[in-house]
Formats: C-alpha cells, structure tokens, sequence
C-alpha cells in the first residue's frame, strides 16, 4: 500500500514564503549593517591612526633638519614619548623611512621599537611594500592589510610620507598595528545585531502568519460553503471583506448558491408536479378499469368509461412527449433548423386549423396581418408550435373575440394573439411561464400538462426572441418576436392559394 505524498496547505505554503522572504529579507539586512559598520569602525581606527603618524611626522621635521645625511640621528624626548604612547594605545609597531639616495632609489628603516625581526631585509624588499613606497614618495597617505603576512592576517599597515621644507619628501613614518583587537569588539556588536535581528525575525514571523491566515481564512469559507452546496444545503453565503479578488468570488459563489438553491426548488416543484400530474388520471384509469374488471359498471358504462381511460392516457401520452421535448431543450440537443418562411402565411394555416374550434364557440376573429411584413428566419415548425399554442390557450378562454396580428420593428417581426375574457389575474402574471402552472384552474378543462407556455417561452427564447403577455380590463395579449431574415438569403416558395385568401385586414 503506497502511502500518499503530504500535500501543503494553502496556509503553510502562504507562511513559508512570507517567513522565508522575511527571514531573507532580515539576514541579508543584518549581513549589510555589518559589513557596513566593520568597515566605517576600521576606517575611523585607521583615520586615528594616521592623525597620529601625521603628529610623530611633523614633530620629526619641526625637530630635525634634514640635509644630506638621513636618519644618522637620536629622535627627541618629545618624538619617542609619542611613539610610546602610540604603542601602549595601539600595540602598533612605528618605523621611519628615509630615502638615502638623492633619487630615491635607496632608503633606510629605522625601527622605534625593540622588535626583533630577523626577516626585516626580505619583508622590506618586496614587491607589494615598494608599490606602497612608491605612493608615499608621491606625497599620498596608505593603508594596507596584511602588507607583510609573516605579521599575521590581522595586521594593518598604515602610513603618511615625512615631508619636509613644505614640499620635498624626504621620508615616511609608518605604523604596524593588529586590528584582533578590533575584530573582538566588533563581534560584540555583530552579537548584538544578530539579537536584533532574532527578534524582528519573529515579528516578522508572527506578521507572516496574521497575513498567510487573513488570506486562507476567506477561502476556508468559501471552501466550507462550497462543501455544504455539495450537501445540498444551499443556505450558507460567503461574507468577505477586503480583498477585491476574493469579494468578488464570493459574490459569484454566492450567486450561484442562489441559482442552486432556486433549482433545486424547481427541481422539487417538478417533481412534485409530475407526480401529481401522473397519479391523478392513472388513479382515474385504476378506478374505471377497476369497475369493468369487477363487474360494477353497468354495460352500458363501460364504452363510456373506456373513454375515459383513453382520453386519460392519451394526456398522458401528451404529458410524456412534452417532457422530453422540455428535457431536449434544457439540454442543448435540441437546434432550430433556421430558414427564411412567411410569418404571416403560417399564422393563416394555424388559423384554417383551429376554425372549427372558433366556429363551434362562436368567436369573432379579427385578423390584421402587415401584408408588407418582411420574412422571418428561424425554425418555422417550431415557431408554428408557439402559435398553436397561443392560439389554443386564445379560444379556450375567450369571451368571444380574438384578434391575430403581425407587425415589423427593426430587425424583428412581432407577432399577436389576443383574446377578450375574464384575463389572467396580477398575481398569476409572473408564472405565467412555469412549468404546470395552472392560471385558470376552474375553467380549464383538465386535458391541457401546463406545459405548452413553458414550451413556447423555451422555443422563442432559443430563436433569440422574447415572448410576454399582457392582461388587464378583460383583455389578455401574448406577444413574441423572431428575427429578420437576412436579405441576401433566398425566399421560400410561394404558398397555395387556399391560404392567400384568409387573412384580409380586419376592422
């Protein structure tokens, strides 16, 4: 059994950065203000140091006059008192240089301590010390580490030419000094920046930890919100502040926690809707079958009641094959078979179709159709489905008149039903279009799903149209639209001359 790689939290990986370019941050800072302030402390030590070379200097030229024998001399009081002073201060080991040749060439070290330096001839011959030579005989100041290593690593050599007269250099005066000393106090205050720095190292990490859980406690919501949606419980909403990144996906979250929610209420609502729709006529049939199968039903009953039982099974059959078309659309499967047609021509045909209806309830039709009415494009069975529809749902609750009407807005064609009647109340308006709703339940005839409106707003809406009704002061008008056709598309054939007839402008 493979065990399974730990996975970082958006937590830990959040801190670990912070801490890390934190930690980065600081340790490179440190590192800086020591390099900075070892070198200004040994600058300032070298600084001290050559003001003191400058004093033994001027006070070798104010006492001694030099001509043409150098160093053939006993130094003052004033000058060795000095030169002690710098030693016991410094531990520095001062020497006297003097050019022995008129050209320089050749010089003399005049020791001012008793050091015993058997190698003194080979350290003063070498190459690095004549180059240092060479800037104080031009009159420039030196420094130097480990200028001579058989002193050691630490030591420090430092310089100032001896001039004399104002003008002509005539030798140097140098000092030897160990900078350990130096480096010990140094550690000390390495020591306490390294303190420093540990404890704005904490900070820092506790700061990187206010920041890593102010950035994952908001998706740790949004995370334990998503969990319940998945448990269907669409009650939670993310609140956020701060970051607009994050506002604004938890406004999206929370968006689509109310689309959820909204469609598992209608997800409910369907199918409680259909199981009432199923169990009222098949506990119908189970009734009228169950009579003729017992013998309860008279024999002159019993064509009656199978009837029923087919009246009954053919709305289910309706309920059913609406169903699926509803289910097709939902899910994308279904796609018009757009084409230029002639809406008005098929409001006509749909009209010849329901004549007998209209006929038999002694409706007054009114037909206006805009004769100059361009042709539509879209699926023209399918849009004929909504004026079925439409019309259907016109003669069943009319008060006698309805009215058919065509006209063109742009790159749109409108279409009309209307029909007089008791109408559709205010509260009912705003359902119109659901599914199984029902807004004249004491006048409907029981056969119809409460489907076709659903169908209808379906089918328009994927033609990119839009369909809506109106009802007031006894009056009920549902309207839709569909596209133009495009110009440079071919016109369809002219239709028969049975249609062409209906269809003349009413009053």
């Amino acid at each position: 059994m493979t065990k399974r790689a730990h996975t970082h939290t958006l937590f830990e990986r959040l801190f670990g950065a912070i801490a890390a370019g934190i930690l980065a941050a600081v340790l490179l800072m440190s590192l800086i203000m020591t390099s900075v302030l070892h070198r200004e402390r040994q600058e300032a030590y070298e600084q001290e140091i050559l003001a003191q070379l400058r004093g033994i200097a001027n006070l070798v030229e104010e006492s001694y006059y030099i001509y043409d024998v150098r160093l053939n001399l006993t130094l003052g009081t004033l000058i060795r008192g000095r030169v002690t002073d710098i030693y016991e201060k410094y531990n520095g080991i001062v020497w006297l240089v003097s050019w022995t040749s008129a050209d320089n060439s050749s010089f003399t070290v005049l020791k001012l301590q008793n050091e015993s330096w058997d190698d003194l001839e080979t350290m003063i011959s070498s190459e690095e010390f004549a180059q240092q030579l060479a800037k104080l005989r031009m009159g420039q100041e030196i420094r130097a580490a480990n200028l001579f290593p058989d002193l050691g690593e630490s030591m420090v050599t430092v310089g100032v030419p001896w001039i004399y007269d104002g003008s002509v250099v005539v030798g140097a005066v140098l000092m030897h000094v160990d900078v350990s000393d130096l480096e010990v106090d140094l550690s000390d205050l390495v020591g306490q920046i390294l303190g420093i720095t540990f404890a704005v190292l904490a900070l820092g990490l506790c700061f990187a930890a206010l920041v890593a859980r102010s950035q994952v406690n908001p998706i740790r919501k949004i995370q334990n919100a998503v969990a319940d949606y998945a448990r269907g419980h669409f009650e939670n909403r993310v609140k956020i502040r701060g970051n607009a990144e994050l506002v604004a996906l938890a406004d999206s979250i929370n968006r689509m926690a109310d689309d959820l929610s909204n469609l598992e209420a209608s997800r409910r609502e369907f199918v409680a809707n259909v199981s009432h729709e199923l169990r009222s006529p098949l506990m119908s049939m189970q009734g009228y079958l169950q009579a003729i199968a017992d013998g309860t039903a008279k024999p002159e009953e019993r064509a009656q009641f199978l009837g029923v039982v087919i009246a009954e099974t053919q709305r289910l059959s309706r309920l059913v094959n609406d169903l699926l078309e509803l289910s097709r659309m939902d899910s994308g499967a279904y796609k018009p078979k757009n084409a230029p047609f002639d809406l008005n021509e098929m409001i006509r045909r749909a009209f010849i179709s329901a004549l007998p209806r209209i006929d038999e309830k002694h409706i007054e039709p009114d037909i206006q159709l805009d004769e100059a009415l361009p042709m539509a494009y879209g699926d023209a069975d399918r849009l004929r489905q909504v004026v079925n529809n439409l019309l259907d749902n016109a003669i069943k609750f009319s008060g006698g008149h309805i009215a058919l009407k065509t006209a063109a807005n742009g790159e749109w064609l409108t279409a009309q039903v209307e029909n007089d009647g008791e109408g559709i109340s205010e509260a009912d308006l705003p359902h119109i279009f659901e599914r199984f709703y029902k807004a004249d339940k004491a006048h409907t005839s029981g056969m119809g799903t409460g489907l076709g409106l659903a169908i209808a707003q379906r089918i328009v809406e994927q033609h990119g149209g839009q369909i809506s009704v109106e009802s007031q002061n006894g009056k009920t008008v549902f309207s839709f639209t569909v596209p133009r056709a495009p110009k440079d598309l071919p016109a369809p054939p002219p239709q028969s001359a049975q249609t062409e007839k209906i269809g003349t402008p009413g009053p």
